[in-house]
């Protein structure tokens, strides 16, 4: 009953070796890296089976965006190469987190579309698709519920939902598409262009 979001790209240029976000080659590991020069484009098509109201009609759609490998800096190190690209990720080491960006450069700059469910937000800049690595054992159920309750309780946050993934066409397990917290996110919410600082914690924190 889940919605599928299934993503396409070159298997050696946008996704892995040689020149894809997930290569670990020798000492080499891209999960290591950041930046615009570790993003590719693919193309993201979801697909909703609830469907229309009143209708059979399936709903979704089909935006060309960029796509980066998204996590800490530990769980960056403790990503693994899956021994297939056929299988699911069923395995936490493989099951990798991304963030989407939509740019002009793909496509359109910003995804127009209900993602996440009861959300402030009216259109999305940037999405992070987490693999709930976090919790290998009891996936999602943590960060989710906090989300939801500080919600529910009136505060701003980001919201988050669940989906089917494929990769190239092969099935890759459950994940936890969640909004971002950006200055863009929080314009939107606010629907005003006052300028905002984000403080991210650290690894040491």
């Amino acid at each position: 009953s889940l919605p599928s979001l299934c993503v396409v790209g070159d298997p050696t240029k946008d996704l892995w070796a040689p020149d894809g976000i997930m290569v670990i080659d020798g000492s080499f590991n891209s999960f290591t890296q950041h930046g615009d020069a570790w993003e590719r484009k693919i193309s993201m098509e979801y697909f909703d089976p609830s469907g229309a109201p009143a209708s059979s009609e399936r709903l979704g759609f089909q935006e060309d965006c960029g796509i980066r490998v998204h996590g800490s800096k530990g769980r960056r190190e403790g990503y693994l190469i899956a021994p297939t690209i056929q299988e699911a990720w069923d395995d936490y080491r493989y099951k990798i987190s991304f963030r989407y960006y939509f740019r002009d450069e793909y496509g359109n700059s910003r995804l127009a579309y209900p993602l996440i469910p009861n959300s402030n937000v009216t259109d999305l800049k940037h999405i992070v698709m987490r693999a709930g690595t976090d919790d290998p054992y009891n996936p999602f159920i943590k960060d989710e519920m906090s989300r939801r309750l500080m919600a529910q309780m009136g505060n701003v946050t980001s919201k988050g939902t669940f989906i089917h993934f494929y990769l190239n066409g092969y099935f890759k397990g459950y994940y936890n598409p969640v909004e971002n917290y950006t200055e863009d996110f929080f314009q939107n919410v606010y629907a005003s262009d006052t300028g905002w600082d984000i403080i991210k914690g650290t690894d040491e924190a």
